[in-house]
């Protein structure tokens, strides 16, 4: 199990200003505050996903890798309790018989999905209140018309591809056809098969402490 622990370091103390921002009018000490929440969302996912084992390290196409989706879930159903004290919240799910490594596989694939879409999100939400240059620079300028690789772009920046094309891979009903998006659809489709769970998680979590430093760089008056 990968320790992300210290990671929660990188973002303001419980009492720091920027978490009292809250306005209906989303100016930017509110946005910054959107970006830190999203964060400290992605990595408490990526600290469970982490906790369920090791993360698959097989292309994304393999059985091993996908996990056995909802249908297995479904299937079994485990019933659910919640259990709270002072200082304990336990979440459990029981099984009519011991699941199959493809249930682990599945929660971990939503967990990964899900700190990915909060990584995204803080990614846009910066996006709109900082220079968009680096990771935070259009993805279009980071691909070829054929989807592969710019020769001159940083690793961070391929990172930054990787995790917005296993966004799109999830959410659909949200990804344009318009003609700007032609190479990362190419690029999912093509070379993003290639990669493995693991190879996202450790995409996002690079991608993580980038954000979180350029949002403490933003010095807002």
């Amino acid at each position: 199990m990968q320790d992300l622990s210290a990671l929660w370091q990188a973002l303001p103390g419980p009492d720091d200003k920027v978490w009292q921002h809250i306005s209906p009018s989303r100016d930017q000490h509110t946005r910054k505050r959107e970006a830190y929440e999203l964060l400290a969302a992605a990595l408490w996912h990526l600290e469970l996903a982490h906790a369920v084992g090791p993360i698959s390290g097989e292309p994304l196409t393999t059985p091993v890798a996908l996990g056995s989706g909802f249908s297995e879930w479904a299937r079994t159903h485990p019933s659910l309790t919640v259990e709270r004290d002072h200082k304990e919240l336990v979440f459990r799910y029981q099984f009519l018989k011991k699941p199959d490594l493809a249930v682990y596989k599945l929660i971990q694939n939503m967990l990964v999905a899900d700190a990915v879409l909060r990584v995204y999100g803080a990614r846009e939400v910066l996006g709109s209140i900082i220079p968009k240059t680096g990771v935070l620079a259009p993805v279009r300028s980071f691909l070829e018309d054929t989807g592969s690789f710019k020769p001159n772009i940083s690793t961070l920046q391929q990172q930054t591809v990787l995790l917005i094309a296993f966004r799109d891979s999830y959410m659909h009903g949200e990804v344009s056809d318009a003609a700007e998006r032609i190479p990362i659809r190419l690029f999912r489709e093509t070379c993003l098969p290639k990669y493995s769970l693991a190879d996202i998680g450790n995409a996002c979590i690079t991608m993580w402490e980038e954000l979180a430093h350029r949002a403490r760089e933003i010095n807002l008056c």
